[in-house]
């Protein structure tokens, strides 16, 4: 007697029609949990990013306020800015301009090489012009334009000194030259810049030249994953020189 043996390997027809669907719908849920998770890391890694530059931009403008003189509620008189706004430069509490007053240097204030500029008003010999002469000022102006945050430098460029400040005078993009570089964009990714001036005793106050330290809060922004990201940080800065 010949035995014969059937072995059944596979899905019949009916079992691939009620797996594959079952597979379909498992797969396509992982999908959508993986892209899910990989949006979400888009959207961290942007927010992250947009706190580490925001920052960078600030650790920046603290070393400006540091060694500056005083926080200014407009440029000052002798300095000319062709190109500021209507009615000049104006700073507010919590509003989006920022102006100090600096001393002017040769150099960097950190080089070794670096010496006080003077206004040439009783001459430059060396007995004279730290005496007889007052030491040079100049303003430093932080604005908004659009989505883009800027660093004007406003120097002397008519009165006679003694030295040459290392910094020029800077102007708009579409003004600038050689003796008039461009201003200095620190981001284009601005949501917003506010400043608040605080006196010696922390409160706040509407006078900018009475103020000793500023609380500056700076949000960028971004998109990742079609989501809108907002994200920053805030700095307390005091300058030094308290006069």
């Amino acid at each position: 007697m010949i035995s014969t043996k059937h072995n059944n390997q596979g899905f019949t027809l009916v079992e691939l029609l009620i797996v594959c669907p079952i597979l379909m719908v498992v797969i396509a849920i992982l999908m959508n949990y993986i892209f899910n998770q990989y949006g979400q890391l888009l959207v961290q890694n942007s927010a992250i990013n947009l706190e580490v530059q925001s920052s960078g931009i600030l650790s920046n403008i603290k070393k400006d306020i540091e060694p500056s003189n005083a926080f200014l509620k407009s440029t000052d008189a002798q300095l000319v800015d062709s190109f500021a706004p209507s009615g000049g430069w104006l700073a507010t509490n919590s509003g989006s301009v920022l102006i100090i007053s600096s001393a002017a240097s040769t150099a960097k204030p950190e080089s070794v090489d670096s010496q006080p500029v003077y206004v040439n008003k009783n001459g430059c010999s060396p007995e004279n012009q730290k005496i007889l002469n007052d030491i040079l000022d100049y303003n430093i102006v932080y604005f908004v334009s659009g989505s883009k945050l800027y660093k004007r430098i406003v120097t002397n460029t008519t009165s006679s000194v003694c030295g040459s400040n290392y910094l020029k005078q800077t102007c708009p993009e579409e003004q600038y030259s050689i003796d008039c570089p461009k201003d200095i964009m620190l981001t284009d990714q601005l949501a917003s810049f506010q400043v608040q001036y605080l006196d010696g005793s922390g409160q706040e106050t509407d006078k900018p030249e009475t103020a000793t330290m500023v609380n500056i809060t700076l949000k960028l922004r971004d998109k990742a994953y079609a989501e809108n990201i907002n994200a920053g940080s805030s700095l307390l800065v005091r300058k030094a020189k308290n006069e």
